[in-house]
């Protein structure tokens, strides 16, 4: 299981960014791109432009999966990412 912590605000090329840490202590950077209506930020990156309606999720550089609506949680700073979520130690979808 992951322990998650996402910074409030995004960062200035409109992710908004944080680290997911396993129980040995295994970090992994998130990333997620809010689509356009949502995007923040002040400088775009090459080739990593807000989708139409998607939000894009990316665990240490690789995009992993997109999502459509956003969750709210009662701790919208913190969460946990485990692999019944999709996503493997290392980052990437697991087989279905």
């Amino acid at each position: 299981m992951y322990n998650m912590k996402i910074k409030a605000q995004p960062d200035e090329f409109g992710f908004v960014y944080g680290i997911a840490t396993d129980g040995e202590g295994n970090a992994i950077r998130v990333d997620i791109m809010p689509p356009k209506k949502a995007w923040h930020g002040g400088t775009m990156l090459q080739g990593f432009c807000p989708h139409e309606s998607d939000w894009v999720v990316y665990l240490d550089g690789q995009e992993v999966c997109r999502v459509q609506e956003a969750v709210r949680s009662r701790r919208p700073r913190c969460g946990t990412l485990n692999r019944q979520d999709g996503f493997s130690k290392i980052g990437r979808p697991l087989p279905v």
